[in-house]
């Protein structure tokens, strides 16, 4: 425990100083903007430039006025409400749009539009539609067209880290200021969602997740059922070719962990499917969200998965009435499985060579090259290459390769004493790994959005959480095979230090820099990264109301999404 803890501590100091570099290099504009989340209606206290306050004779507000007063914000609103709170230190303003659904049908369109195909027409009229609609809620619906959220870019840097910790308002749950993610990484559909929506949203995914953690074990259950090879041999043909073949034991074998294997690679692709209905406002984020789901799906269902068993809702009941019992179930049941986690450790790098082949990067581009993407008279086809990237960022994306190599590190820690030819076998999967993902990310795949070592503390996190089971573990097998307590008990001692380790590790402020490095800073000059695009905006003037007219909006549509990153 205390050379664990020690050595998390001592990364995490490494990485507190890149963190800081890169929070000093962030570009603009994210580094000056804020994002203004869940804006009530306009105050009384702002006249907009074009909707002025009535006043009587004696100067006082009119009767009339809340008929008239702005009920919507739009950016000039915006800005200049800023501009009270914050005098001269404002640039500029944007409300985010309520016109996901026009933008879902522009970049299908632009899509689709390259491979031709007899449903663009239909899908041309919708768009016209849609852009009617969006235009006519500007005019005459205007709280139909704004939301209550948007993004205010201050002069400087300095400015909105200080307007970053102001409290606007007294009511919670309005004006919620944060650093925005990048303007190419932004989901804008989840922020044209209110309060309300947010909140059924949320406690609908809420309610899939705990959904999909009760189902789990019964489902693999099933399917292993189905898939066993009783089931298979009750056809003669395949048990005939079974028996005379001699891989009976061997196709029996892989068979069952077939049900295991199957949902732990669709894993990833449930949890982001039930992710969308959260207002998680960045795909980095939701690979954030990915991987800390993810990984305690890996460490209850994968190396908890002979105490669960077969019924986990029993489990979790049964640890409910004893909870002193885990100490023993671990023990008796964790040590018998150690030959099978050494077994599972060493098919990971074949996993790992397999991503390192691309191989489904690979049928992608040639299933686009042969279906209309294709160059014409043959060769290297750009259009192809550019819809078979990035990779399936379900599996291979930041958050559950993250998530997996936490756990495989967990796994390497919880078994590596009682087992100490884990560790071997771990060190030569992360070998494999630093080996294949170090050519992958730097050298082949598409560049992701940064985080900023997001992925990095989280592990450090759930690493330090894992080590939680080990001590369990170890004072459960110390129990049971000691003559007397006094062993357990002196193994127990490593809780104290666990909880008072943990809780200093998560008492490190490593998401903003502080304003002694603001104000002192080690580093002078430090270049900044360089941003996509310079503005928060969604591009509906610019790109997505522009009408079809002999093919121009389409043009436009079409260069619009090939250039996006």
């Amino acid at each position: 425990m205390i050379y664990v803890q020690a050595e998390i501590f001592n990364f995490q100091n490494k990485y507190l100083k890149r963190r800081k570099r890169w929070l000093k290099a962030q570009p603009p504009p994210q580094s000056k903007t804020l994002l203004v989340e869940l804006l009530p209606l306009p105050p009384k206290l702002l006249e907009h430039p074009d909707v002025p306050v009535k006043k009587d004779d004696e100067g006082e507000e009119s009767e009339e006025e809340d008929a008239t007063r702005q009920q919507y914000w739009d950016d000039e609103y915006l800005q200049a409400y800023f501009e009270k709170l914050f005098p001269n230190q404002i640039a500029s303003a944007y409300v985010v749009r309520k016109s996901s659904e026009l933008i879902d049908l522009v970049d299908n369109y632009a899509e689709v539009c390259p491979g031709g195909g007899d449903d663009l027409p239909a899908l041309r009229t919708k768009i016209e539609e849609a852009q009617a609609e969006l235009k006519e809620n500007k005019e005459k619906y205007p709280t139909n067209y704004y939301s209550c959220n948007g993004f205010v870019t201050f002069n400087d840097g300095h400015a909105r880290d200080a307007a970053l910790f102001q409290v606007i308002s007294d009511s919670v749950g309005e004006f919620e200021l944060s650093i925005p993610p990048l303007p190419n990484d932004v989901i804008f559909a989840d922020l044209e969602t209110d309060a309300e929506d947010r909140f059924i949203n949320d406690r609908f995914a809420d309610a899939c997740i705990v959904g999909l953690f009760l189902a789990f074990m019964p489902i693999i259950l099933f399917i292993g059922k189905c898939s066993s090879l009783a089931t298979i041999e009750s056809v003669p043909a395949i048990k005939h070719a079974l028996k005379s073949s001699g891989m009976e034991a061997t196709v029996g074998g892989v068979l069952a962990s077939l049900g295991l294997t199957i949902m732990m690679s669709m894993l990833p692709t449930f949890l982001l499917a039930i992710f969308e209905l959260y207002t998680l406002k960045s795909v980095g984020w939701q690979q954030l969200e990915l991987q800390r789901w993810y990984y305690w799906f890996l460490v209850i269902f994968v190396m908890l998965v002979t105490c669960v068993g077969g019924n986990l809702t029993g489990t979790l009941e049964t640890l409910a009435n004893r909870p002193f019992g885990i100490f023993s179930l671990l023990a008796n049941r964790m040590p018998l499985t150690t030959h099978f986690y050494l077994n599972y450790c060493m098919m990971q790098p074949l996993t790992h060579g397999m991503a390192l082949t691309r191989y489904v990067s690979l049928i992608k581009y040639k299933l686009f090259s042969s279906t209309g993407y294709g160059r014409p008279g043959g060769g290297r086809s750009e259009d192809a290459r550019f819809k078979s990237e990035p990779e399936d960022q379900d599996f291979y994306g930041l958050g559950s390769r993250s998530a997996r190599f936490a756990f495989m590190l967990t796994l390497g820690l919880v078994y590596g004493t009682i087992c100490p030819l884990m560790n071997a076998v771990v060190f030569f999967n992360f070998f494999c790994c630093r080996t294949v993902y170090g050519y992958l990310i730097t050298c082949v795949e598409s560049r992701k959005n940064d985080l900023g070592g997001e992925h990095w503390v989280l592990q450090c996190y759930q690493v330090s959480q894992g080590m939680l089971i080990y001590i369990i573990l170890q004072v459960g097998v110390i129990a049971n095979r000691s003559e007397s307590s006094l062993p357990a008990t002196l193994a127990s001692a490593s809780f104290f230090f666990w909880i008072a380790s943990y809780l200093k590790l998560k008492s490190k402020r490593w998401e903003r820099l502080s304003l002694s490095d603001i104000m002192i800073p080690e580093e002078k000059d430090v270049e900044l990264r360089k941003s996509v695009f310079d503005h928060y905006t969604q591009q509906l003037d610019e790109v997505y109301t522009v009408p079809y007219s002999d093919g121009t909006g389409e043009k436009v549509w079409v260069e619009h999404f090939a250039s996006l990153p």
